[in-house]
């Protein structure tokens, strides 16, 4: 179990690590890395407003992801079944939640405008 936690605490430090340079506005509009739709790719002024305020989501995500990869690991008693499923759960609904905000606040946004 514990590689599977390894695991786990991996994935969310990855995540809150390729947050940071989002939050940051040190990624420019690209192919590859960052909140990519076609609104963002095609204002600049966005990109980097939607990047930093998805990060933030995605930088909070992946610390959880990583505390509570440990924290359930230290469950006496704790069944590898049930370690797995609750990680995994607090994983992929976790990124849902993620996806869902910044879908929000790209839309709100773009209501706004730039400079506002």
């Amino acid at each position: 179990m514990l590689i599977v936690m390894i695991s786990f605490a991996a994935s969310g430090l990855l995540a809150a690590g390729l947050a940071i340079p989002l939050l940051q506005g040190k990624i420019p509009p690209n192919r590859f890395y960052g909140f990519r739709t076609p609104a963002t790719m095609r204002e600049e002024w966005l990109w980097y407003a939607a990047n930093k305020a998805s990060a933030k989501l995605l930088l909070t995500w992946g610390l959880l992801c990583t505390v509570t990869a440990v924290g359930t690991y230290f469950i006496p008693d704790i069944s590898e079944k049930t370690y797995f499923s609750l990680n995994l759960g607090g994983l992929v609904g976790g990124l849902f939640v993620v996806i869902l905000f910044s879908f929000s606040i790209l839309y709100k946004l773009q209501i706004k405008g730039p400079g506002r």
